[in-house]
């Protein structure tokens, strides 16, 4: 006979804020992710309600294989282990919900409002016009699949047992402040001994490995192997998906181009290039404009939580 797990609630304060802040990066992430595979390019099938309606495309809506990607593949996340407790998971969420401002007393799917409210206006506008011309069209718009809803639900659990391994700890807030302190500094394979992308500070070649990290995570999805100025554009957004929004806005197009930004950018192509990707033009010049941008937020400051992202995703692949 087998064992039902024993579901456990959270209540501690730390704990909750920490999983709605990780929540809150995980539904900022797919969105952008989905975002970013639902533009029109060249050699691709445009998404659109003609393609949809012929089965040339499938409805554009959030699954949950893409969600188990963008944790495994763009987060960096892994399951090693699972825990052998669970926890009420509709908790978070509505504590979550109500913290976007949602009110959550006549929602039709809380699932589907977490990405909702995410999603571009754009986005939503292009998604309700498909999906009304192929559903009822008296029902709610959906935009995640059922599938969506227990990867959701075990990244939550999963989060939990990295900060209380033992559920008699679920509310133990010393023991909650201790390891949520250490997840946040978790720093990703490539911190340790960076690889050599030929830049003379290591917090340069740990940077490019983070920009590596993610535009593999962006292009292996869709198979391409040519990185866009798309890609550099939804490669920032995926770094700074709450806050620092000032590095987005940033160029250097009024600057010198001396002899270092010439030289980061000849190393930024070939250390793509050494991943087996070929860069634009107008790509090579934005994630450049990047680079020095993000180069001088480590240097100014370090302990910042950008840093920490930047660092986090920094990992071998």
């Amino acid at each position: 006979m087998s064992m039902e797990k024993t579901i456990y609630k959270v209540e501690n304060i730390n704990l909750i804020d920490f999983l709605c802040d990780k929540l809150e990066d995980l539904i900022t992430t797919c969105c952008f992710f989905f975002e970013y595979l639902i533009i029109p390019r060249e050699g691709y099938l445009i998404i659109s309600k003609e393609n949809v309606e012929v089965e040339q495309v499938s409805p554009p809506i959030i699954g949950g294989t893409l969600i188990n990607y963008v944790i495994s593949n763009i987060l960096g996340h892994s399951y090693n282990k699972f825990p052998y407790y669970s926890i009420y998971t509709s908790s978070i969420i509505d504590e979550y919900l109500k913290r976007q401002g949602v009110d959550i007393s006549n929602l039709y799917n809380k699932y589907s409002s977490m990405f909702e409210n995410k999603l571009s206006l754009e986005t939503k506008l292009k998604i309700n016009e498909i999906l009304k011309s192929i559903e009822d069209k008296e029902k709610p718009i959906e935009y995640i699949k059922e599938s969506s809803y227990l990867p959701i639900d075990n990244y939550i659990i999963w989060l939990t047992s990295t900060i209380i391994e033992s559920p008699e700890n679920i509310n133990d807030n010393d023991t909650i402040v201790k390891n949520i302190e250490y997840f946040n500094n978790i720093e990703g394979s490539n911190n340790f001994y960076p690889k050599d992308y030929n830049f003379y500070e290591n917090d340069h070649n740990i940077l490019t490995q983070t920009f590596i990290w993610i535009l593999c995570g962006l292009n292996d999805w869709l198979e391409k192997n040519i990185i866009t100025y798309t890609d550099i554009i939804f490669l920032n957004k995926i770094l700074t998906p709450i806050e620092d929004k000032i590095i987005a806005d940033k160029n250097l197009s009024n600057i010198n181009k001396d002899d270092f930004y010439n030289y980061t950018k000849q190393s930024l192509k070939a250390a793509i290039f050494s991943n087996d990707f070929f860069i634009s033009d107008k790509a090579i010049e934005k994630i450049t404009n990047l680079f020095i941008n993000y180069s001088s937020k480590i240097r100014d400051d370090p302990s910042s939580n950008i840093v920490k992202r930047i660092k986090m995703l920094s990992i071998i692949i």
